[in-house]
């Protein structure tokens, strides 16, 4: 057996060569494990079973890197690998790919198999490749079928890559959550995950276990039911159901069931399946107490108000569900037909018909800086009053609406980063909002800006961002500058959705007119209000 230092010396001298990158490893130790990925971490089976069939490694220092991006020419090494592509190429498909390239011959290799394609005449070899390519590129190398109609909420009918991650979906490859994010970049252990899935069946998800709601029956019907493809009349014909045959329920599309099918899923039309062992349909005298809308990836529905009951399906993101009662911490909900619970701490709620949904959000206030810290300064002002103020403002109207709101600063004092964080984790804060005003050398920057960060609640910190940047460069003006990813430590360091917030530039004289105007302070309060609204979808 080879041992740890000298895989690791062998690993350093191989992987000078760039083409390894991603790509075929040295001979390895029968119990070697990257350093950085830890048994029970995510993909960790699937990192693992690539490594030792020589199709994805890691660096000389023993690591995977399993959260950075990957780019497309490391993803062209890896597919070859993984698929044996080999021989000698010649010729120049791409204009940024030249012979001397690291990864040429694999990215011609792909290329020339029909897996890749380019746009322009270029590759793009150093660019990040996107999970929606990744669904394409797996789709072609593996045959994988799919439909129109994918779960995930951010990938429409008209999506343009829909039916591949509708195959990745319906093979079992890629996880159900609410959001798939096809335009955000695979990472390293994303696309092993994937890759290993496609390649070795046994790595597949049970996409019928992990998701099944209730079983039912083929009833109402004289002639067998046809099981579609789709769910629609135009989804080819997979296979004809007798009446009395159970089937598992995994979800509902419009008139449809989606139901499981083989190895995959299929659809049937509801007015042919019947329950099984259904409750007595919930009484109509119970009245709605409030509304509510899940703010979880995944929120368990369960049998009875408790952890320990059955969970008997699962609600996401941004679901509307209306409430009739309360027991302890548990919302009594109608689910399917039949009363169910939900832990209401995953809810945000309103009273029915109320135009605001934020009375039971407790929301952190950062205004930036503060004390012997005055942040930018230009054009007479200074960052900690300006974002003082706004702050100030920001937290009168969330109470105004029935927010609780915890502020880490309310007068001129100087806090430490880590100490603004600790504020909002130990208030156990639903959202994090850090106000800050930028500066540049350069007089000419202008506009308004966003941050996240990816390291607790990314999904949810990416369309606060967004939401929230939409909405202050629609109402003051600004110059559109984005939402945009960044590793600032407030925002690094709170575990809940949390935002950092540049409201424009100080040292832009046209910015500055704008943070000396009077309703100032009004208008953004206004607007991130307004985006904390939009990110609910309430």
């Amino acid at each position: 057996m080879i041992t740890r230092k000298v895989f690791l010396v062998i690993m350093a001298v191989l992987l000078c060569i760039p083409s390894l990158i991603g790509g075929q490893p040295p001979a390895y130790a029968d119990e070697f494990e990257y350093n950085d990925v830890a048994k029970g971490s995510y993909a960790y089976n699937e990192i693992h079973y690539l490594y030792e069939k020589r199709i994805q490694t890691g660096d000389a220092s023993g690591n995977f890197r399993p959260n950075e991006s990957l780019t497309r020419a490391q993803a062209a090494v890896i597919m070859t690998n993984a698929l044996g592509i080999g021989g000698s190429v010649s010729g120049q498909t791409f204009s940024d790919v030249r012979p001397d390239h690291w990864a040429y011959s694999a990215i011609e290799r792909a290329a020339r198999a029909g897996i890749f394609r380019g746009n322009n005449g270029r590759f793009s070899p150093s660019d990040p490749i996107s999970k929606a390519h990744v669904a394409i590129i797996l789709t072609r190398a593996f045959n994988l079928t799919g439909t129109q109609t994918s779960h995930f909420s951010d990938v429409s009918a008209d999506f343009y890559a829909v039916r591949e991650i509708s195959a990745l979906e319906r093979n079992g490859i890629v996880e159900r959550a609410s959001r798939f994010q096809p335009n955000q970049s695979a990472t390293r252990a994303q696309f092993a995950a994937y890759v290993a899935r496609s390649f070795e069946p046994s790595f597949r998800l049970d996409v019928t276990e992990q998701s099944v709601l209730y079983q039912g029956k083929v009833a109402n019907t004289s002639t067998p039911l046809n099981v579609r493809s789709q769910p629609n009349m135009d989804g080819d014909v997979l296979a004809r159901l007798t009446v009395g045959t159970t089937v598992d329920i995994l979800g509902e599309v419009g008139n449809w069931f989606e139901i499981k099918h083989g190895n995959g899923v299929a659809y049937v039309h509801k007015n042919y399946i019947q329950k099984i062992g259904s409750s007595t349909s919930p009484s109509d005298d119970r009245k709605v107490m409030e509304e509510g809308r899940v703010i979880a990836n995944s929120l368990n529905v369960r049998q009875g108000p408790s952890a320990s009951t059955e969970t008997i399906g699962r609600l996401s993101f941004g679901t509307i569900v209306d409430i009739y009662d309360y027991s302890g911490n548990w919302a009594l909900i109608k689910f399917n037909g039949q009363w169910a619970y939900t832990h209401k701490d995953y809810l945000v709620t309103r009273k029915p018909g109320e135009g605001s949904g934020l009375g039971n959000l407790v929301i952190a206030i950062d205004p930036g800086h503060g004390g012997k810290d005055p942040g930018a300064v230009g054009n007479g002002l200074r960052e900690k009053d300006v974002v003082l103020g706004a702050g100030l403002e920001l937290n009168k109207r969330l109470k105004d609406l029935g927010a609780s709101t915890v502020m880490t600063r309310n007068n001129d004092t100087f806090l430490e980063l880590s100490q603004r964080a600790k504020i909002a984790n130990d208030a156990k804060a639903d959202l994090f909002i850090s106000i800050h005003a930028n500066a540049a050398a350069s007089a000419s920057a202008t506009g308004t800006e966003t941050y996240w960060n990816n390291s607790h609640s990314s999904e949810e910190s990416k369309a606060l961002a967004e939401a929230i940047n939409k909405r202050l460069v629609e109402d003051l003006g600004m110059r559109d500058r984005g939402a945009k990813q960044a590793n600032f430590v407030v925002i690094r360091e709170t575990k809940m959705p949390s935002v950092l917030i540049e409201l424009g530039f100080i040292t832009n004289s046209r910015d500055a007119a704008v943070m000396k105007r009077s309703d100032f302070n009004e208008v953004v309060a206004k607007a991130v209000i307004k985006g904390i609204e939009d990110f609910y979808n309430w």
